[in-house]
């Protein structure tokens, strides 16, 4: 089993206790998504405590057999890093690209064909048309530690495509994931949708259980 603990923003942090089974699955939807393979150099910059490390990045990569690189970030020796490693594909927050984009080393680097898988947080197309205009190919991502991502994905736009792994509605434009509420209300448009808001209240429960395996 596997534990991981929300931030508690919208309320006291929950446990969260998914089966290796079920982070399995979801890291291989990743493998599948982001086209992970032997020939891949993959840079992780999602910290281990995170739900991203294991559902999109560091796991998914060691399942392909990918050269991977768990990267503690440090925006200075980023460049280093990025020049030495040569990544395929680069797993972050947008929090962290903003910062990055402040630094002397940001016009040197090059994304030209490299994938970013970006998710955490709220992404703005701002911030992923400098990515595309760098050459990168953006993967937003919409997930949770309770619903682990890949749930939603987008490429080069803050709307994600309906189409997922999982069962997925929505009820007063809150997101339903296999019929359970996540908190998080999005705008909706014919195929796509964005993410607006979370609750300030979602599910009371102090320990959260994998809903599938």
């Amino acid at each position: 089993m596997n534990i991981f603990y929300t931030s508690g923003t919208t309320g006291t942090p929950k446990k969260i206790v998914h089966s290796w089974k079920y982070i399995q699955k979801c890291a291989q939807s990743a493998i599948d998504l982001y086209g992970y393979s032997k020939e891949s150099n993959v840079l992780n910059m999602y910290p281990n405590t995170s739900i991203a490390y294991y559902s999109l990045t560091s796991y998914p990569a060691q399942l392909a057999h990918s050269n991977l690189h768990n990267y503690y970030w440090n925006p200075y020796s980023f460049k280093d890093v990025f020049l030495d490693f040569n990544p395929t594909h680069i797993g972050c927050t947008p929090r962290q690209i903003s910062i990055l984009m402040k630094t002397k080393g940001w016009d040197l680097v090059d994304f030209q064909n490299i994938k970013i898988i970006i998710g955490a947080e709220k992404v703005k197309q701002e911030l992923i048309d400098l990515l595309i205009a760098k050459g990168a190919i953006v993967f937003t991502t919409y997930g949770s530690t309770e619903f682990p991502p890949p749930v939603l994905t987008g490429i080069n736009t803050e709307w994600f495509s309906l189409s997922s792994t999982y069962d997925i509605s929505f009820k007063d434009k809150e997101l339903m994931v296999e019929g359970i509420p996540t908190g998080d209300v999005f705008e909706l448009r014919e195929n796509s949708c964005r993410f607006i808001k979370r609750l300030s209240t979602v599910s009371s429960q102090k320990t959260w259980k994998s809903f599938s395996e």
